[in-house]
């Protein structure tokens, strides 16, 4: 089933290219302030450490394209469906309706259940489409790269130490996806327009 998935993203990424669609890639996630597991180099004698905090920083629900077009909106609390489904709404809401669009989702229960699919059902009349990924294939999902460029190159250490300073840090990032923070989808290479400041 991966397989053939791959096979399919790389049919539609043609015909996304030859200009007869529009291919999203969505998901949501959390930016807390429990450490990730990132190597880095650091000063012998002044070790810089990150102490595990719990709960979320500043939550957020994604849509990319390969061409790092990114439509980003942050929401309070944990994720339901009911909330998935407004974000999404107001997501279709903006794209225009003379070109077909399709989105790519995991089957998270949040994504994936009766009354997201009922409204994905009208959305066919707007030309815009949702397809699910199978399961445990996070990598096909190209917002998965996104969110880990954010937490492991693009937001600076220091912003990790303090809840508001990490929220702004997350917003002016995902407000400047596309210029100063891009990805290189093929080659998974990041580039920073900016040169890199290190860890501070």
């Amino acid at each position: 089933m991966f397989d053939f998935f791959k096979q399919e993203l790389a049919a539609l990424s043609q015909t996304e290219q030859a200009g007869q669609l529009t291919l999203w890639f969505g998901d949501e996630t959390a930016f807390h302030q429990n450490p990730h597991a990132v190597k880095a180099w650091q000063a012998k004698d002044s070790p810089l450490a990150l102490p595990a905090k719990r709960g979320s920083v500043i939550n957020v629900l994604g849509f990319v394209r390969s061409n790092n077009a990114g439509v980003f909106y942050e929401y309070e609390g944990a994720m339901d469906s009911e909330t998935f489904t407004g974000l999404t709404q107001d997501f279709v809401d903006q794209l225009p309706a003379d070109q077909k669009h399709i989105i790519l989702l995991d089957k998270a229960s949040v994504h994936y259940n009766k009354g997201f699919l009922d409204r994905a059902r009208q959305w066919r009349r707007r030309n815009v489409f949702i397809q699910f990924l199978p399961s445990y294939s996070a990598e096909l999902n190209l917002i998965e790269q996104v969110w880990r460029h954010c937490k492991h190159f693009w937001i600076s250490v220091k912003a990790w130490l303090a809840k508001e300073e990490l929220k702004q840090s997350v917003r002016r990032i995902l407000a400047d996806f596309g210029k100063t923070y891009k990805i290189d989808f093929k080659t998974r290479e990041l580039y920073l327009t900016n040169k890199f400041t290190g860890l501070y």
